[in-house]
C-alpha cells in the first residue's frame, strides 16, 4: 500500500507542475485561474500522500473527482 500511496503522490506532483506551467503558455482567463488553483490543491495534495496522511488519500479522490466534475458541464 504504501508503493501505490508514493506512486500516486508523484502522480499528484506531475499534475501540479502541468498545472502551474499553463499561466505561462496561456493567456490569462478563467478557467486558467481555476486550473491553477487545482494545481495549487494538487500539490498540498501529493506532499500529504508522500507523507503518509490518511487526509491525502480523501482529497486525493475527491479533489481529481470534482475537477472532473467540474470541466465536463
Amino acid at each position: 500500500m504504501a508503493k501505490l500511496r508514493k506512486a500516486a503522490g508523484v502522480l499528484m506532483l506531475t499534475s501540479t507542475s502541468t498545472h502551474l506551467s499553463e499561466p505561462f503558455i496561456f493567456p490569462l482567463s478563467l478557467p486558467l485561474v481555476i486550473a491553477v488553483l487545482y494545481g495549487v490543491g494538487f500539490l498540498a495534495i501529493g506532499v500529504l500522500l508522500l507523507r503518509g496522511s490518511t487526509r491525502g488519500l480523501f482529497w486525493g479522490a475527491v479533489l481529481p473527482l470534482s475537477a472532473r466534475r467540474f470541466w465536463a458541464r
